[in-house]
């Protein structure tokens, strides 16, 4: 059993780290466009609260919450933020 939560936690803890890796590099790519230095600042921001994520064991709830949802918030704004460069 204990080896199975270890494992679970584990997994949650590199999947939250690569995604906040992800998000930093996508947020650096695109610095240079127009309305690209807001998804960079929002980006950052979000890449803080997904390393805080990643170790769920250590944050209330509540935060963790918070630091969950940092990350469709962000992709939805920088979809928003990206799609009106194009148009």
């Amino acid at each position: 059993m204990i080896v199975y939560l270890s494992l679970i936690t584990g997994t949650e803890h590199m999947i939250s780290l690569v995604m906040a890796l992800a998000i930093l590099l996508f947020s650096i790519s695109f610095r240079k466009q127009t309305k690209g230095g807001m998804v960079f600042v929002v980006g950052i921001v979000t890449f803080g609260l997904q390393i805080i994520a990643s170790f769920s064991w250590l944050i209330s709830p509540g935060l963790l919450l918070l630091c969950r949802l940092s990350f469709p918030i962000w992709l939805v704004l920088a979809g928003f933020l990206l799609s009106k460069n194009k148009n």
